[in-house]
């Protein structure tokens, strides 16, 4: 008996108390990594980001100030027009580079506009005395830029200003004004992950991505951020980790909050478990043992699942990247203004399709990101090609899975020239016998019965040994998601084209 319970001990040890405690320094382990990567790694990274990206954009306005204010004589601007002419071309084409909507102002001393893309001051400028406030301080400064925040009562970012006096022979003839939006300033430094606030000297916020980081009339710092860098800290029931890092050479700090309750939260329930783990693996163990094989079997099963759905994910999005990014190189030598715009929509859809986090979507954001991509096809091709929409469900409500529209949409683009030269898109979503169903058609030429043989043969199977990546991969994902019954059927002929059908379940949220 002594033996037996012996032999009991230590299997109780080997199968519960070892792997539990392996299992708790692996946690902690984890949870340490978990914290230093995504946490402290992150938000120091995106705050240096944040904060070159404004210290660079000061940087190049006080550059633009030194070459308006050394560019001319202040006089001769004044009476010369084909001077004042080309000094407002180089200003309005120095703005619309970044497209941050600044106003630009050569004022006299009295503080009124004598060149400008303007025709008025902000009001908290008209109101301002010119003995007073930035026009004061400008003075002082004689040829050195003026760096300050305009407050704007109705919105809760405020304006940047950067000016600088114009003097002649030690008098102050005139004022150069550069006025930043306070949006653009949050929308330039906004993450989906945390928020930042740029603060002055003061400890004023008056500019911030979330009004949390903002209190009172004055749009002060809150007090439990104030100083804190590469620290926890608590506001209204909530963690953030909070770090904070001068901007360039300015007067100017930059905070970042990332929210980490749910990450601690996360921390605390792991914990919990481990402990409740310990508390109940005596009376449990014969269980556990007797399901073991059937869990194994599960869990390697949900694990070919979830393997299989990265490796066509990671399929999708080199392809997509590398088609796109041909499509801009060739519009660069064309039409370099249409690149750019190329380049900002796929800015877009790079940051939609990088959140791995997320497996389905509503019809709504699908769609938004589809458009991007449509209007970077559209500049590609002009007015060869045209596109169709019959959206017939509630778009905010119903639930698809991410990125299935474009390798579609892309393939009925790249094979569906007509013999005309045309390109037509018919994109349908709408439902049929209490399922979703998305068709994308095109007019160009029936693909041969042996290519459409081979394709819905292909279709059927579990291995792709073919080219024909992205409508074999929106078909695997819908089968690993919804089942065997959905996924993509292709149909092609005379006269209708070629259409590609998508079956899935009507997912209401």
């Amino acid at each position: 008996m002594g033996s037996f319970q012996q032999d009991i001990r230590k299997t109780l040890i080997k199968y519960a108390l070892a792997p539990i405690f392996v299992l708790a320094v692996l946690g902690a382990g984890f949870a340490w990594w978990s914290w230093q990567h995504d946490v402290v790694q992150r938000s120091e990274e995106a705050g240096a980001v944040a904060a070159e990206v404004l210290d660079r954009l000061i940087l190049d306005y006080g550059q633009r100030l030194a070459y308006v204010a050394d560019k001319g004589d202040f006089a001769n601007i004044q009476s010369d027009g084909e001077q004042r002419r080309a000094i407002y071309e180089w200003l309005y084409h120095e703005v619309n580079i970044a497209h941050d909507d600044t106003r630009f102002f050569l004022l006299d001393r009295e503080g009124r506009i004598l060149l400008g893309n303007y025709r008025e001051l902000p009001d908290y400028l008209q109101s301002m005395p010119m003995d007073w406030g930035i026009w004061h301080r400008m003075r002082l400064a004689g040829e050195k830029a003026v760096v300050e925040f305009g407050p704007r009562i109705s919105h809760r970012n405020s304006d940047l200003l950067l000016g600088r006096a114009v003097e002649k022979e030690g008098e102050v003839r005139g004022y150069w004004l550069f006025v930043i939006s306070g949006e653009y300033l949050a929308n330039a430094i906004s993450s989906p992950y945390m928020d930042f606030a740029m603060v002055n000297s003061f400890g004023y916020a008056p500019v911030a991505t979330s009004p949390d980081l903002q209190e009172g009339a004055f749009q002060a710092l809150p007090e439990a951020f104030a100083g804190k860098d590469g620290q926890t800290a608590s506001l209204a029931k909530k963690d953030f980790y909070v770090t904070s890092q001068r901007i360039g050479e300015s007067d100017f700090t930059l905070y970042s909050a990332m929210p980490v309750s749910e990450l601690l939260g996360r921390y605390g329930m792991a914990a919990a478990v481990l402990l409740g783990m310990l508390s109940i693996m005596l009376p449990v163990l014969l269980y556990l043992a007797r399901q073991e094989s059937k869990a194994r079997a599960k869990a390697v099963e949900e694990l070919n699942t979830v393997f299989e759905m990265r490796q066509l994910e990671a399929q999708f999005h080199p392809h997509f990247i590398f088609n796109t990014l041909e499509n801009i190189k060739f519009m660069i030598r064309l039409n370099p203004a249409a690149a750019v715009n190329m380049v900002v929509n796929l800015s877009s859809i790079l940051r939609y399709g990088i959140n791995n986090l997320v497996q389905e979507v509503t019809l709504a954001e699908e769609w938004k990101y589809t458009r991007a991509y449509l209007e970077i096809m559209q500049y590609r091709f002009g007015k060869r090609l045209h596109c169709e929409f019959a959206l017939q469900v509630n778009m905010d409500r119903v639930k698809i899975p991410k990125l299935i529209f474009q390798p579609i949409l892309e393939n009925a683009i790249k094979y569906g020239e007509a013999e005309d030269g045309s390109i037509n898109v018919r994109l349908g979503v709408y439902e049929r016998a209490g399922e979703l169903v998305i068709s994308v058609a095109n007019d160009g030429v029936p693909i041969p019965p042996e290519q459409l043989q081979e394709l819905q043969s292909l279709l059927k199977g579990r291995d792709n040994p073919t080219v024909h990546t992205g409508i074999y991969n929106v078909h695997r994902r819908l089968r690993l998601m919804y089942g065997e019954r959905y996924g993509v059927a292709v149909h092609s002929g005379e006269p209708e084209g070629t259409v590609v059908e998508l079956k899935l379940p009507l997912c209401v949220q």
